[in-house]
């Protein structure tokens, strides 16, 4: 799932299979993978992907771009549809200037266009293409599409296609079937939650013998953040079915992206409880004292390193650039060095006494002025429980 996140994150950022040298290859790249997906060829996912790719998205957060961005095809292709079929030889491949425009019109007080813009070396849909598709859409309400030309057909036109007129309304800014379509979708990501739960933990129980010997409820605490990130997948994945507009469809994203990232660090927390726990068991079990220095120690250091990388995740969700962050780290390290050198120090020295052992868990030592018995050897300090 850490996986699916960070590659999430970086969606967008990347063109498949993308020739966007000239106004032409521009337009060339997008209809035909648009015609993939109309026609239900190959990937739909990558197809999308080389789609967008021909769009100028980088007003946009890449977490966002790849959703806002098939809404963006979406309406697109169906307004190139409705103005007139494309043909390739008539848009230019060494236009004159920076920009080409394959339409441009007024509706009402607002100007329209659908142009390509020269950005380093390639020709995108501008934005100001992407600004005038809702416009065009009520411009071009009524008009059917070119003669030749397949249209696009998506869930959200079915339905709206076989719908009543009750569930069109807009009574709550969005459609009543919209309204309805989130219920029915939190129900859906509910069940599929609560029964991956279940199959989980039965497979757990039934495969692993550290699962078999731990506490059913460590387990449960452990599982239950994995089911909820599979919720919010589930959820991230059918709220796009729903045609809400661009602003909406960043607005879930982005929610549902902080969302699962939080509940990731809480998955990781939970599985470094469970196995030090497990292993925790274990080592009382044994005579050796080694083993419960060990553990502790290297459960914090798991804890950090779950933290810190967390606290980027966390981050990144909420639009925080973090490779300026793990950039200013090299010198920020060197200044934490210097001003936490005590603590360093201290670290390096419980390391030592892990692989050195001089003295083990429940062994009397003197410490200066200080006897008693060693209770614990931590990060920063061994605390010893004093005679008095």
């Amino acid at each position: 799932m850490k996986w699916f996140i960070i590659i999430t994150l970086l969606i967008g950022s990347f063109n498949i299979h993308a020739n966007t040298s000239t106004p032409r290859e521009t337009f060339r790249t997008f209809l035909k993978a648009m015609v993939k997906v109309k026609d239900k060829k190959g990937n739909e996912t990558e197809n999308y992907q080389t789609a967008i790719s021909t769009l100028d998205l980088s007003h946009l957060d890449s977490a966002v771009r790849f959703d806002v961005g098939i809404k963006r095809t979406q309406q697109l292709i169906n307004t190139l549809d409705k103005i007139k079929r494309v043909e390739y030889a008539e848009i230019p491949e060494n236009p004159d200037g920076p920009i080409w425009y394959f339409d441009r019109r007024q509706f009402a007080d607002d100007f329209l266009e659908i142009s390509v813009i020269k950005k380093e070396n390639q020709w995108l849909f501008s934005k100001a293409t992407l600004d005038s598709l809702n416009l065009y859409k009520k411009a071009l309400a009524g008009k059917k599409v070119a003669a030749g030309v397949k249209r696009l057909t998506r869930f959200a036109d079915k339905v709206r296609s076989q719908a009543s007129e009750f569930w069109l309304k807009t009574p709550l800014y969005y459609e009543n079937w919209q309204v309805a379509g989130i219920l029915l979708i939190l129900l859906i990501a509910f069940i599929v939650e609560k029964i991956a739960k279940f199959v989980i933990t039965l497979i757990l129980n039934h495969s692993s013998k550290i699962v078999k010997a731990s506490s059913t409820d460590k387990l449960a605490h452990a599982v239950n953040p994995l089911a909820k990130i599979i919720f919010v997948f589930v959820a991230m994945k059918l709220f796009v079915l729903l045609d809400f507009n661009t602003g909406t469809i960043a607005v879930i994203n982005r929610v549902l992206l902080i969302a699962m990232s939080l509940m990731t660090v809480w998955f990781a927390h939970q599985v470094i409880q469970f196995f030090s726990a497990y292993f925790e068991h274990k080592a009382d079990k044994t005579d050796t004292k080694f083993d419960d220095i060990l553990v502790p120690l290297l459960t914090k250091t798991a804890f950090v390193i779950i933290y810190l990388l967390g606290g980027l995740l966390v981050a990144n969700s909420l639009t925080i650039d973090v490779t300026g962050i793990v950039a200013g780290l090299g010198i920020g390290g060197l200044a934490f060095a210097f001003a936490a050198k005590d603590t360093l120090a201290n670290f390096f020295g419980s390391i030592m006494l892990v692989l050195d052992r001089p003295f083990d868990i429940g062994d009397v030592i003197i410490a200066g002025d200080i006897e008693g018995t060693v209770t614990e050897v931590g990060f920063r300090s061994t605390r010893v429980r004093t005679f008095e």
